[in-house]
């Protein structure tokens, strides 16, 4: 499971070539990558909207952040009420650019919602007074991933700034379908 024999021999050592099946969905071009840089002052929250296509599941698998000056919370919600979904858009892209594809899901940033139920979630922590960067992840192992429903689901991405200062955070995510 999650193994995919791509021939039955390596050409050096005979050995079966084997890729998992994140890597053999990128090559089929169902991967998403999505990315964004924000400033957040003291205390506040930023929110993104994930939706799912309407026949696909968003196999989500990672989240890649960096935050500079203070610490940071990022939480997946679901079954939030979303009543206006009408802010910036983000480029999701295609990993492979073998294919012409348009990757599947969207996320626009700012969306007004109310409440939804933690699914997932980490913590960035990052020291203030230096100025220090800290990284945090939510990166499921190879066989693990958070599978989103479809339908046109909707989850919500919140960053919420820990510190009583100014920070600036990096993300990045990538999913499949």
């Amino acid at each position: 499971m999650g193994v995919k024999v791509l021939k039955g021999d390596e050409f050096v050592t005979d050995g079966v070539s084997i890729i998992n099946t994140d890597h053999a969905a990128i090559h089929k071009g169902y991967g998403a990558l999505v990315d964004d840089y924000i400033t957040l002052t003291s205390g506040a929250t930023k929110s993104y909207c994930i939706t799912c296509p309407a026949d696909l599941y968003i196999h989500f698998k990672n989240i890649m952040a960096q935050s500079l000056a203070g610490s940071c919370k990022f939480e997946i919600l679901e079954g939030a009420t979303v009543t206006a979904n009408d802010g910036t858009a983000l480029d999701v892209t295609q990993p492979n650019d073998n294919f012409d594809t348009t990757p599947s899901g969207t996320v626009i940033a700012d969306p007004t919602y109310t409440g939804g139920t933690k699914i997932q979630g980490f913590h960035i922590l990052a020291d203030a007074t230096n100025q220090t960067i800290g990284n945090g992840k939510l990166a499921l192992s190879e066989n693990q991933e958070l599978v989103f429903k479809n339908a046109g689901e909707q989850y919500i991405l919140k960053i919420t700034n820990l510190e009583a200062s100014e920070i600036k955070v990096a993300w990045n995510a990538f999913w499949y379908v």
